[in-house]
């Protein structure tokens, strides 16, 4: 019994550079511990587990929050609604761009048919796909950030947005 207390008295230090336990984190947060997790698994916030407790290191903690661009962003007010466009940003950024050339190779890249292609190149003004002699021709980054932008999924298996 003495050892759970020694336990959950750990739980409550904290540092101004160190997080410790769950309270800590939900109260710096404002959220519940399960929310934060789901925060860490689909943005890698840098909470770790030490000693049998879950911390965050808060020099980790600013360079994550610099590494998302949201420096002056309170910790309370950061939720996945906020971080799901700039993750977005930065996957678009870092992904190949290598040019479709082609109607068919769009259509294989999209996994659409000739008619839906068709269809974009003539309905949005804003579609990416050119056609210069006769040849559909557009890079997959710009095609990507097109269809997210407009609702539309690509490639076999891949949901609206695939990290």
């Amino acid at each position: 019994m003495d050892r759970m207390k020694n336990k959950q008295s750990d739980c409550k230090e904290k540092s101004d550079d160190l997080i410790i336990g769950v309270a800590n984190l939900e109260k710096l947060f404002k959220r519940t511990f399960a929310e934060i997790l789901r925060i860490k698994q689909n943005y890698e916030l840098p909470v770790m587990k030490e000693g049998g407790f879950p911390v965050l290191h808060m020099d980790a903690f600013l360079r994550w929050k610099a590494e998302y661009e949201i420096q002056d962003v309170p910790p309370h007010l950061i939720t996945i609604s906020l971080l799901e466009p700039i993750a977005k940003k930065q996957w678009f950024k870092k992904m190949e761009d290598k040019p479709l050339t082609g109607i068919d190779e769009i259509c294989q890249y999209t996994d659409k048919p000739r008619e839906i292609v068709i269809r974009w190149v003539k309905a949005y003004i804003n579609c990416p796909i050119k056609i210069i002699d006769r040849v559909y021709s557009v890079g997959t980054r710009e095609l990507c950030i097109w269809m997210n932008e407009n609702g539309f999924s690509w490639g076999k298996g891949h949901g609206r947005f695939v990290y």
